[in-house]
């Protein structure tokens, strides 16, 4: 075997021991990601608090749709009338407090300003009944009358507002979630439903009673379903493993692949510097040390130039990570080409292709904080 032969078959040992550290790394996520779960879990009570608040707050939306469907109703009746607008405007007074003349006078003239006025009205009536913007507000307050659910929402008492501050408001924080959510049920609009009115320069949107009352009652029962949900949740979560037993079981497969890494890796590398493989692999590869040897050597040295074997040389080791990220990323099916050896001894913990997984899921992670989520992984286990 070759110089070049040699040195290829160290850089795979190496990075095999690095898929090791990235296996147990993996575990120790597990371990914090359920200790989560567990911090997290809700009890029985507090599912039907959460669900009863969202009730509420579903309530309260529901009003307000009601509110504003019976504003824009009123005002779309408001506008679809057919009247006469010069008739209606009040006349001149009577003068009384003068002679017979100015009476009659006065009478005359009301009665010339009455015939002024309903010749106007006889003019201008058919651009009032067939005005299009009319026709369609009048289209739509038939239609609205004629919904199954008008009498539900409608409260024909309102009269319509001038200027709602409220349902204002409402329009610009909610109808675009309103219109989603029907979206996402693939519900099928009323032609008169999410169209546009104008009411004094502003744009509101129209939905229809029934259309309404469907909102209100598939997220109450979208609610409830969640609610049931929550519960089996709850019943589950108490039935599954205690974080305890999966603690253990994390700690007995990590000391099955410590024992395998004892025996396979530390000829190769010393424990004592397993959380610099790192640097080691990247003297190697970019040609600084002529083999593993070497290399090991030059991060001795480095160490006691550092003078703190725990903290000195870290800066360097995460340095070089990021190269080695890279290089994994790079040729993950070359570093691990073969199925290891030693991967029969694991009894069925990880198989080849979770180990090249775990190598480049944890490739951004130096190898002196996969060394450190080990031994955190021990320390967790023994304070549960």
């Amino acid at each position: 075997m070759n110089k070049q032969e040699d040195k290829e078959k160290q850089l795979e040992q190496l990075y095999e021991l690095r898929a090791c550290l990235s296996v147990i790394s993996q575990k120790y996520d597990l371990l914090i990601e359920e200790e989560k779960k567990l911090q997290d879990r809700l009890t029985d009570e507090e599912v039907d608090n959460i669900i009863n608040k969202l009730h509420e707050t579903n309530k309260e939306v529901y009003s307000t749709l009601k509110l504003r469907a019976s504003d824009l109703y009123a005002k779309l009746k408001r506008k679809s009338r057919i009247f006469f607008r010069f008739s209606r405007k009040k006349l001149p007074p009577l003068v009384r407090d003068s002679s017979i003349f100015w009476l009659l006078a006065s009478i005359s003239e009301r009665f010339y300003i009455i015939l002024i006025r309903f010749l106007l009205d006889i003019v201008t009536f058919p651009f009032i009944l067939f005005n299009p913007a009319r026709i369609k507000c009048s289209k739509m307050v038939k239609a609205i009358k004629r919904d199954s659910n008008f009498t539900n929402i409608i409260d024909t008492k309102i009269k319509g507002f001038v200027d709602n501050k409220e349902i204002e408001e409402f329009d610009k924080e909610c109808i675009e979630e309103f219109v989603k959510f029907f979206n996402v049920c693939e519900y099928h609009f009323d032609k008169y439903d999410n169209v546009e009115f104008k009411n004094k320069g502003t744009k509101f949107r129209i939905f229809m009673p029934s259309t309404i009352q469907f909102y209100y009652d598939t997220s109450r029962k979208s609610l409830e379903e969640r609610r049931i949900e929550g519960h089996k949740e709850v019943k589950n979560y108490g039935e599954e493993q205690s974080i305890k037993e999966l603690g253990f079981k994390l700690y007995n497969d990590c000391n099955t692949i410590r024992e395998v890494m004892d025996k396979y890796f530390d000829t190769t590398v010393k424990i004592q510097n397993w959380a610099n493989i790192d640097l080691i692999i990247y003297y190697i590869e970019q040609g600084l040390s002529k083999d593993l040897e070497s290399a090991v050597d030059m991060v001795n040295k480095e160490k006691d130039i550092k003078g703190n074997l725990n903290a000195g040389i870290e800066e360097n080791v995460r340095c070089s990570s990021k190269d080695i990220e890279k290089s994994i990323k790079a040729k993950i099916n070359e570093v691990l080409l073969e199925e290891p050896i030693w991967l029969d001894e694991l009894n069925g913990i990880i198989t080849y292709n979770e180990l090249k997984e775990a190598l480049l899921s944890k490739a951004g992670v130096s190898s002196v904080d996969l060394i450190k989520n080990h031994n955190d992984l021990n320390s967790k286990v023994l304070e549960i």
